[in-house]
């Protein structure tokens, strides 16, 4: 062990050692980056022998040919389901802000402090330390009343072989609704390693819908977490889709702390080639009379890997929850692989919990009804999983999106 020049000690092995290092090219971290950098030393980098990450090998996405992204300049991206698309916009090119957002009730800034919300009672901070260690600047999305617009925030990426931390904190005030987009793209053959963390801080009474789109680059890595806290009779749509990346790590950790709020999750893991695809969403309810709804659904094609664990807490004294997590894999291919673990840790007795798993393949039969009908095995496939996936989506995301993700998936040409 040796002291890195912003005096913290730095164990000088693996991948920690590719941190410590990248961490000393900092020229003034602030005071709550060495408190972050200090703590993820002292948990330490996970490995296959940390049960939450037994599935996800870090050692291509964290390597000693990272550097940190500086100020960087470029062309701002140009999205096709984005340029006609009714709705408030701004980029964040490489780290860098472009643009404002112009409605009344909507305040976005730019800050070096970061909010941290209390995770309470999940206890894997690796993600969130390593993003604020790393982070250059934090945007802050304030909702002061409700926002009828679509708000949308597209991250992207271009510069190779580097590391950037993006973060974002929402806080919405009592009695708000919002509609928010969050698209994170890349360039390809980046080789670089993404780490975007949003928090929701979400007031009692708010209506709030994020819908994350992930479609980063073959060649990124991506490690992410979204972590909300609910407010009384709050309302939390999350729709998560996981489509890019060659490795997307995703934690998704809410705790439900006011009575009447309601966490509603749909998520899409759709995997091709070699890529590696990995939820792990944790749901705590902390208090009586409370409501959660999640269906996940993973794609899996060539040689891709899904994995995916789910957790439904509730505490002894959260009384009258209402609560169910599904999880359907379907697999199209013989190399392709599901790892998944849902779980339930109750300790109220007077609760309704639910939980499933199922791992399968096209149905033979459906398949035969299709081509008696004319298809060709192509696209009797295709209708399949078309149905299978579209769920996730489908009357969630703006229209011009569904029309995209049709295309990007292969459902319709």
């Amino acid at each position: 062990m040796t002291t890195s020049p912003n005096n913290l000690a730095v164990i000088k092995t693996g991948a920690n050692l590719v941190l410590s290092d990248l961490f000393n090219t900092i020229t003034k971290p602030t005071d709550q980056q060495k408190s972050a950098f200090s703590s993820l030393l002292e948990q330490g980098v996970p490995t296959l022998r940390t049960e939450r990450w037994r599935y996800t090998v870090l050692r291509k996405a964290i390597s000693n040919h990272l550097k940190l992204v500086e100020s960087s300049t470029g062309e701002l991206p140009q999205h096709p389901a984005l340029t006609n698309l009714d709705a408030e916009k701004v980029t964040v090119l490489n780290g860098q802000l472009h643009g404002e957002l112009s409605i009344s009730g909507l305040e976005l800034s730019s800050s070096n402090k970061v909010s941290t919300l209390n995770p309470l009672k999940h206890d894997d901070s690796f993600i969130d330390n390593t993003n604020i260690a790393f982070a250059q600047q934090t945007l802050k999305l304030s909702i002061s009343k409700d926002i009828e617009k679509l708000v949308v925030l597209h991250f992207h990426h271009t510069i190779t072989s580097s590391l950037l931390a993006n973060r974002l904190e929402i806080e919405t005030a009592k009695n708000t609704s919002a509609k928010i987009l969050v698209l994170h793209t890349s360039d390809n053959d980046l080789n670089s390693t993404l780490i975007p963390v949003t928090t929701l801080n979400a007031g009692a009474n708010s209506q709030i819908t994020i819908i994350n789109i992930q479609d980063l680059g073959d060649k990124t890595f991506q490690l992410a977490k979204t972590h909300a806290h609910l407010g009384a009779d709050s309302v939390f749509k999350f729709t998560q889709l996981e489509i890019g990346a060659q490795l997307s790590r995703h934690d998704v950790v809410i705790d439900v702390l006011g009575k009447g709020a309601e966490f509603i999750h749909n998520n899409l893991l759709h995997g091709t080639e070699k890529q590696i695809l990995d939820t792990h969403l944790d749901v705590y309810h902390h208090i009586d009379h409370t409501q959660s709804t999640m269906g996940v659904k993973a794609v899996l094609d060539d040689k891709s890997r899904g994995i995916f664990n789910g957790k439904i807490y509730v505490e002894v004294d959260a009384q009258q929850v209402n609560a169910d997590l599904q999880n359907n894999n379907l697999l199209l291919s013989k190399f392709a692989e599901i790892n998944t673990k849902p779980e339930l840790e109750i300790y109220a007795d007077d609760v309704k919990c639910a939980h499933g798993a199922t791992v399968g393949q096209l149905n033979e039969e459906s398949l035969f009804y299709l081509r008696s009908r004319g298809l060709d095995k192509d696209a009797a496939e295709k209708v399949l999983v078309s149905a299978f996936s579209r769920s996730t989506y489908y009357g969630l995301v703006p229209s011009v999106f569904e029309e995209w993700l049709d295309v990007r998936l292969g459902f319709e040409s």
